[in-house]
């Protein structure tokens, strides 16, 4: 599934087990679902298949920096 074990901003090397941020590009939101406020993501196997998302260790892009964790916000 991804071509290359290696960090789309370093290079480095991502060892097995190690934790990553992917962000997955171009997946198409379907927000008629039954709960409010909720939503569901549809992704082709073909668009995992053909990398079609970007990975970074944790050094590299740190989601603490851009996401909440809802507690107190």
């Amino acid at each position: 599934m991804i071509k290359n074990n290696k960090c789309d901003s370093c290079g480095k090397k991502i060892e097995n087990g190690e934790r990553v941020t992917i962000i997955i590009r171009n997946v198409e939101a379907n927000t008629r679902v039954k709960y409010p406020n909720r939503m569901h993501l549809k992704l082709a196997e073909k668009a995992i298949e053909k990398r079609a998302f970007k990975a970074y260790c944790e050094e590299c892009l740190n989601t603490e920096d851009y996401v909440c964790s809802g507690i107190g916000h």
